[in-house]
């Protein structure tokens, strides 16, 4: 039934994008990739890069409470993570990501789990945040004259939940007795109850560490300028003439879409995404599918090889989850 529904979301986007495409020229868009700027593409690449040394830095205070683990033991499993995610469309490279710092680190799984649940809380509230502020600055249509204020109340409740945390007892185990809630976290599934259990005190642990709050706060927002920058260069490099404000649109709107579960690589929903809002903002035609081909690969490619490799060279196969269980 999964695999159903994911491939009925796939389809949904590549209708979507084959709509979009009606009347562009596919000749045209592919002088148009040819034509891309070089030193804008270079700077991309650097960007991805920057993204990619900013996420491990995060992690590694977010893990401090714990174990200082060094940046260089880290990346390897966060890549992994990604590629997993990236190939199977869904967030599941978390597990294995953790796992692999339980193995090499010691650190408990649940609490390594916990850090990345925490990191998409995180991710999802300044996404949102950067999409509030990216829609005041933009001329949206009428009819999505409210999206801001949406928005904007949207980053809000995220915001409390995360500051909610910053107490001892969470707000669920407040709110319900917990000789009601310790029956239903054990009809759980094992990943799920541990996954809470790690988010529980993995925000609990450094949430109300102030310095290291206000560490993980600031790289959380650095994460995301760096890529609404890599969105707006890459209109940059394909001749789009826009301000980061559309970029900043751009960039969130495909990163809550991907966010759905669809067909490897987020092939559909990120084509999808990016095509919409570029003509939501008026900008379409043969630069525009250009310059969702270009993203698409600077998004999925660099961080899905340098993952697989790395999960090569550490063993890790399609039965990771057997030998979790071992």
């Amino acid at each position: 039934m999964a695999i159903i529904v994911r491939l009925v979301i796939s389809l949904a986007g590549l209708g979507i994008v084959a709509w979009v495409l009606q009347g562009i020229d596919l000749a045209e868009t592919g002088k148009a990739v040819l034509r891309a700027s070089l030193p804008y593409l270079g700077v991309g690449i650097l960007l991805v890069g920057s993204s990619v040394f900013v996420r491990t830095l995060r992690w590694k205070y977010m893990l401090a409470p714990r174990k200082s683990i060094p940046m260089g033991a880290l990346v390897g499993p966060l890549a992994i993570g990604f590629a997993i995610g990236n190939v199977t469309a869904t967030g599941i490279g978390a597990i294995p990501r953790s796992l692999l710092i339980t193995r090499n680190e010691g650190v408990p799984t649940s609490y390594v789990l916990g850090t990345v649940l925490l990191e998409f809380v995180l991710d999802a509230a300044v996404v949102v945040s950067v999409a509030a502020v990216a829609s005041f600055l933009v001329a949206l249509p009428p009819a999505l004259a409210l999206l801001p204020y949406f928005l904007t109340v949207f980053a809000l409740v995220i915001y409390l939940v995360i500051l909610a945390f910053r107490r001892r007892r969470s707000v669920l185990t407040q709110v319900l007795p917990l000789h009601l809630l310790a029956p239903l976290l054990a009809r759980l599934p094992d990943e799920v109850r541990q996954g809470w259990e790690g988010f529980h005190e993995g925000a609990s642990a450094f949430l109300n560490h102030r310095p290291t709050f206000l560490w993980v706060a600031f790289l959380t927002l650095w994460v995301w300028v760096v890529e609404l920058l890599l969105f707006w260069v890459l209109m940059l490099a394909v001749g789009i003439e826009a301000t980061w404000p559309q970029g900043g649109v751009v960039m969130a709107f495909t990163h809550v879409v991907i966010g759905i579960p669809s067909l490897p690589g987020f092939v559909g929903t990120l084509d999808a995404a990016a095509l919409t809002s570029l003509k939501i903002l008026g900008l379409d035609g043969a630069r525009a599918l250009s310059y969702t081909l270009v993203v698409h690969a600077y998004l999925i490619v660099p961080l899905t090889v340098a993952g697989g490799l790395l999960a090569w060279r550490e063993g890790i196969t399609m039965s990771w989850r057997q030998k979790a269980a071992r």
